[in-house]
């Protein structure tokens, strides 16, 4: 694992990445959102999204928050409970059918940028982030949050086998709790290598990587509330400012601009 801060001069570089997207820059696999078009309440089937744990109560659109109080965003809210069914929560949203297929010849990355608000004050065992996955459900790159103190693991298929999860590492950085952070995972289906970005609350904009175990397909981005352990304590989690596209440079290029694109977007 390798952690580093985060180039100078990233947000330059971000306008003229961004600014390529009608050049042919990188192709939009899910075209940027901020849920301020959604409708307040249940999640539903809106924009595409599907559910997978809890009840429909349990996804939300909510405007007004403490959190987010000039916008919407989406809250996955995690009950207390003492079964993994109580609390595992998942809401996905798949690539529309031809979009990686079709991208432009050679943007062989998929980046996902998005943004998280964890409340400060939990003290749950879940963690909270979010993935890119494979049609199997393998994670292909993902970042998650522990929310009693913020810190941060990394997630991604690194082994044969059956399991989703065989890599799921303690990286010893923390996020800032109770306030939004800005997160990239940059999957390069070439080289097998996964870049996930994020902002350590000490060291500024660091990055970690992962070789994947073999050459996936992405397929779909997941917001979730991980189980590892039986945890009794409810919790929810903001999720915002999303996007997912394919490029051309590899992870560790992109996902550093894309985590500075997510930071130079309108903040909460």
């Amino acid at each position: 694992m390798k952690l580093s801060h985060s180039i100078v001069g990233t947000v330059a570089l971000v306008s003229v990445a961004f600014a390529g997207n009608a050049s042919g820059a990188f192709t939009n696999l899910i075209p940027f959102t901020d849920f301020n078009n959604y409708t307040t309440g249940n999640l539903g089937t809106q924009g595409s999204w599907a559910t997978a744990g809890g009840t429909t109560a349990n996804y939300q659109i909510q405007t007004a928050i403490t959190a987010n109080p000039t916008g919407k965003a989406l809250a996955i809210n995690q009950d207390a409970g003492s079964t993994s069914a109580a609390y595992s929560r998942d809401a996905y949203k798949a690539f529309t059918a031809s979009s990686w297929t079709n991208r432009t010849v050679g943007q062989n990355t998929a980046v996902f940028n998005w943004d998280m608000y964890v409340p400060a004050g939990g003290t749950s065992t879940n963690t909270m982030g979010a993935e890119i996955e494979n049609s199997s459900y393998y994670s292909l790159g993902g970042i998650y949050i522990r929310p009693s103190d913020g810190l941060v693991y990394i997630r991604g298929k690194t082994a044969s086998g059956t399991s989703l999860a065989s890599n799921y590492s303690i990286t010893g950085s923390y996020v800032t709790l109770g306030a939004w952070n800005s997160y990239s995972v940059a999957y390069n289906s070439v080289t097998k290598v996964s870049r996930m970005s994020w902002t350590d609350k000490t060291a500024g904009n660091v990055y970690s990587d992962l070789t994947m175990y073999s050459t996936y397909t992405p397929v779909e981005v997941d917001f979730n509330s991980v189980t590892y352990s039986v945890t009794t304590v409810a919790n929810t989690v903001y999720y915002d400012n999303m996007g997912v596209y394919a490029t051309v440079p590899s992870p560790g290029a992109f996902a550093l601009i894309g985590l500075a694109g997510l930071v130079a977007r309108r903040r909460r």
